[in-house]
């Protein structure tokens, strides 16, 4: 998925697929390679917008200023969709040009239709959150004094650990998350409520982390206790030629080679050199190491 912000100034087109919390810098058109039809909900939280896509990926737009920018999406036809803030819907855009003329783009008007309306309050803690359910076209205001963005960081970070974790560990934040979502988009959700789910978010991606950690590390430990005991039955190997079926000079080559690689990355983990192996590493080094073993005696070779 690619996604484009388009500067108002200076015309500059910035090109993103690797991230999904883009930080705008600057008054942008904002275009998204999503169809309208493949967004299920929009949060927005004074000047951040959160995109959530049918098929669960969520797209975090920061510092993205509604009465400078604009937000376009576009489908695979090529066709084009400027957001209407006030009314949740998708309006047909020709071409972007028509945001980039006039500066201010169409974010200024929906903002400012929308204050007029009395849906939205301005105040000294900005513009309230507005959470809309994009496949039912509703929206509900919640009140400008609360502060989502603690929980709203806290939901965004506990995503990115997502990658970092697998089985148990992963379940528990994956339902903390799900959790932490309901009472973000819970109209009657107090800030005390916010606030203490972001508290128990963030605990939970820690522990989850920790524990982690701890299972990826006997990981490591018993795939290292694995490869000295293939060393030492390599080493026997070596030692222990057959003068029936000896070795031939390349055999007996790379398997010595291979010995001391492995007994190399063993070395280097037990006192602590440089950066840990990966579990993968060591696994790959002991099929090295056993295929050289079985290539001892395999003419072959």
């Amino acid at each position: 998925m690619q996604t484009q912000i388009i500067s108002k100034k200076t015309l500059n087109n910035t090109i993103t697929s690797e991230s999904n919390i883009i930080k705008i810098v600057e008054d942008s058109v904002v275009m998204i390679d999503v169809a309208p039809e493949d967004v299920q909900e929009l949060i927005v939280n004074d000047n951040q917008v959160i995109i959530k896509l049918n098929n669960g990926e969520t797209i975090t737009l920061e510092n993205f200023n509604y009465e400078t920018s604009d937000l376009v999406f576009r489908n695979q036809n090529s066709e084009m969709f400027v957001l209407d803030f006030k009314n949740v819907e998708y309006n047909p855009l020709e071409s972007i040009e028509a945001l980039l003329e006039g500066g201010a783009g169409t974010g200024a008007t929906i903002l400012n239709n929308w204050l007029a309306g009395g849906a939205l309050a301005l105040g000294a803690v900005g513009v309230g959150v507005a959470v809309f359910d994009a496949a039912n076209g509703s929206s509900d205001t919640k009140q400008p004094s609360k502060d989502l963005s603690k929980l709203v960081d806290a939901i965004n970070d506990a995503k990115n650990s997502l990658n970092q974790l697998d089985g148990d560990e992963k379940q528990r934040v994956e339902n903390a998350i799900n959790d932490a979502e309901a009472v973000l988009k819970d109209p009657e959700s107090s800030q005390e409520l916010l606030d203490q789910t972001a508290d128990d978010l963030i605990s939970i991606v820690e522990d989850a982390l920790k524990d982690q950690e701890a299972k990826d590390a006997a990981k490591l430990e018993e795939a290292i206790n694995n490869l000295e005991a293939d060393l030492e039955n390599a080493k026997d190997k070596l030692e222990n030629e057959d003068p029936n079926d000896p070795y031939t000079d390349e055999t007996r080559s790379e398997l010595e080679k291979e010995i001391e690689e492995a007994q190399k990355l063993v070395d280097d983990f037990n006192n602590n050199i440089g950066d840990k192996p990966s579990i993968d590493d060591v696994n790959n080094a002991r099929d090295e190491l056993n295929n050289a073993v079985d290539n001892l005696t395999n003419l072959d070779f």
